[in-house]
């Protein structure tokens, strides 16, 4: 076949070179696009990809879920506005872990994203505040100062338990620590004490006031019946069992824990 510059014997003009060249040359060009932009490929065994927009997805090699995605997403507004986000999921069952994205459903709202972090039920467990622009949205954290040097001025001398103080909250934590002051008025005096959430399931047990007892009573940590955000309501109760002073308690402080 006759090649350009090869003029011996027989030559005749033959562009089929020209054709190839053309060919590779577009062959090369749409290479250096996809190396540049790395649009819809994949990476290794199929653990890294890119999308036609450039968002990159990580998949996990044994189960296949992805677990890192980052790339433009379409606002959950429904207006078609986009946004660069972050999701982070969990490998073993594809489950959202940590995502830092604008959430909000208000045609038109502000744009404005959050970190969230995820439990394996799809509820939000940790949040910047994305409205005040300051602090955490979730978990809600208690705090409080306590009369813990005198003695408790809520008393009963009634033989069936008696809610003598309440707190109250959401179920944030599955598990709970309480510090109780108790008092029994005198010598002969004793009683009990116990924490009731609001559907009366008595919280780590029935405590014993012994007779002229005067300190600390320490509850849990211990299980809290409920589900994540369900109102929460810590009623401590207290009875005499004997004598004929006073049993008084004071809660001191209650704090959510991991299980």
């Amino acid at each position: 076949m006759s090649q350009p510059g090869n003029f011996g014997a027989g030559w005749a003009p033959d562009d089929s070179w020209l054709v190839r060249r053309i060919e590779d040359l577009e062959r090369t060009v749409r290479e250096m696009r996809a190396a540049r932009t790395l649009e819809s490929s994949s990476i290794g065994a199929g653990g890294l990809s890119v999308n036609a927009e450039g968002g990159i997805s990580v998949l996990d090699q044994t189960t296949g879920s992805q677990v890192f995605y980052v790339g433009y997403a379409p606002m959950f507004d429904g207006s078609g506005r986009k946004q660069m986000v972050v999701y982070l999921f969990r490998g073993n069952d594809g489950s959202a872990a940590m995502t830092m994205v604008d959430a909000g459903t208000v045609p038109g709202h502000p744009f404005s994203q959050a970190m969230q972090w995820f439990d394996r039920s799809g509820n939000v467990v940790m949040a910047d505040d994305t409205n005040g622009g300051q602090g955490i949205a979730v978990p809600y954290i208690p705090f409080g100062a306590f009369m813990s040097n005198s003695a408790p001025t809520d008393t009963t001398t009634s033989a069936t338990f008696t809610t003598l103080q309440t707190s109250i909250g959401y179920w944030m934590n599955p598990k709970v620590f309480i510090q109780l002051l108790v008092r029994a008025s005198d010598g002969t005096t004793a009683g009990e004490v116990r924490v009731i959430d609001q559907s009366s399931n008595v919280i780590g047990g029935v405590q014993t006031v012994t007779a002229g007892l005067f300190s600390y009573i320490n509850i849990g940590p211990v299980a809290v019946p409920g589900n994540f955000k369900d109102s929460l309501s810590l009623n401590i109760q207290a009875r005499r069992t004997s004598g004929a002073g006073t049993i008084g308690v004071r809660g001191i402080v209650a704090i959510g824990l991991q299980s």
